[in-house]
């Protein structure tokens, strides 16, 4: 098993495979104003372009903004400094902070400094290793937002909690047949981040337990969702997660805002969420895929509020 270095946090070698992608996710919830928030930095070195994304969401269905433009990619571009179409990276500490900057130039702006509260964990550490079709590997870290948002004449603070991701490799978003990604932070400072991963019928279990002092990663997980009246959109998620030490970890979050993000054939639902770990409070994200048709087929049988 491989260990993290530095050098993850730049680019990756890559093959011909057209989905072969490099992804950077920042995600930030403020639940005072029942808004959530995905920043996204996507490289696709085969086509040689390079997209950021910026996407507010508000309360369930309101999309309050998206900035979603590829541009041609530099020829040296790597990712300790990157700008592109008013977006701005800088790597400050590898492996633990960064600071973002947006400005589309028409009154929305938003920039935030990244602070990892434990190290990154990498999908290789677990057990079954990171799933194919999600990417070679990728690494996760919850920490600080401290920064503004700015949108539509009004202004946001960013001081709490939230997750940022890297992943590197071939992506086939159809090979998933379903996934819940999870991230919550409490109070305390203490962190989850759980995938379950469903390919060719078994289930997968990614992730780690950081408990304020030490990180850990995750075995297995039992989780329950409880869905919308539209019986597609999740709600309420509870989890009991099982980690390396033999550790029980108890996470129940609550949605207050929602999205939907098309993937090819599938279709990416993203929550932002109040969560308690083991009782203690606070915020984290709560995000669902789902093949395309099948989601469009549960919302069309009409079958109300739903436990699975």
């Amino acid at each position: 098993m491989a260990t993290l270095t530095e050098k993850d946090e730049l680019r990756h070698a890559h093959d011909n495979d057209p989905r072969w992608r490099e992804s950077l996710y920042w995600g930030f919830v403020l639940p005072d104003a029942s808004l959530g928030a995905i920043v996204y930095l996507r490289l696709d070195p085969n086509a040689e372009t390079v997209s950021p994304m910026i996407l507010v969401y508000r309360r369930f269905g309101d999309v309050a903004y998206l900035f979603n433009k590829s541009d041609a990619m530099p020829a040296k571009l790597d990712l300790d400094d990157v700008s592109v179409q008013g977006f701005r990276l800088r790597r400050l500490q590898p492996l633990s902070t960064c600071s973002i900057a947006f400005d589309d130039g028409a009154g929305t702006s938003l920039e935030f400094t990244f602070t990892g509260i434990h190290p990154p964990f990498d999908y290789a550490r677990n057990r079954s290793g990171c799933p194919g079709p999600l990417a070679t590997n990728r690494f996760e870290q919850a920490g600080r937002f401290d920064g503004t948002l700015r949108l539509k004449g009004e202004s946001f603070p960013l001081s709490g909690f939230g997750q940022r991701d890297h992943s590197w490799g071939t992506r086939d978003w159809i090979a998933i047949q379903h996934y819940k990604w999870i991230s919550a932070q409490s109070d305390d400072g203490r962190a989850v981040n759980l995938t379950c991963s469903v390919i060719r019928g078994e289930t997968a279990f990614n992730g780690y337990v950081y408990d304020g002092k030490e990180i850990s990663g995750i075995v297995r997980a039992h989780t329950e969702t409880a869905y919308a009246p539209d019986g597609a959109t999740h709600r309420t998620i509870a989890a009991a997660i099982l980690d390396e030490t033999g550790r029980t970890t108890r996470l129940k979050g609550t949605v207050f805002a929602l999205t939907e993000l098309p993937m090819e054939r599938s279709m990416l639902v993203e929550g932002a969420a109040r969560f308690s770990i083991d009782e203690t409070p606070g915020t984290g994200i709560a995000e669902y895929l789902w093949p395309a048709d099948y989601f469009e087929y549960l919302k069309k049988l009409n079958v109300g509020a739903a436990k699975p």
